[in-house]
């Protein structure tokens, strides 16, 4: 019943497909930041540390996450 809802409420399975890939983009960006906070409050890593470990990977999230935008909007 709820995927029907959904199938409705998008009218084309692209605009799902187009959500479906932003909202897997939007949980890639939210994981790194967490993995931010996990390793500056549990490791003790200095920021510095962490976000320069972790700018590559946001850095490309970032550019999925406005591509998926795109395509939603």
């Amino acid at each position: 019943m709820r995927d029907l809802a959904l199938v409705a409420g998008f009218k084309k399975s692209d605009a799902l497909a187009n959500a479906y890939g932003l909202s897997v983009s939007l949980n890639m960006l939210i994981t790194s930041a967490m993995l931010i906070l996990v390793s500056t409050k549990l490791w003790k890593w200095p920021r510095s540390r962490a976000i320069g470990v972790c700018s590559l990977f946001l850095l490309i999230e970032t550019s999925y996450v406005f591509g998926g935008l795109s395509k939603f909007l």
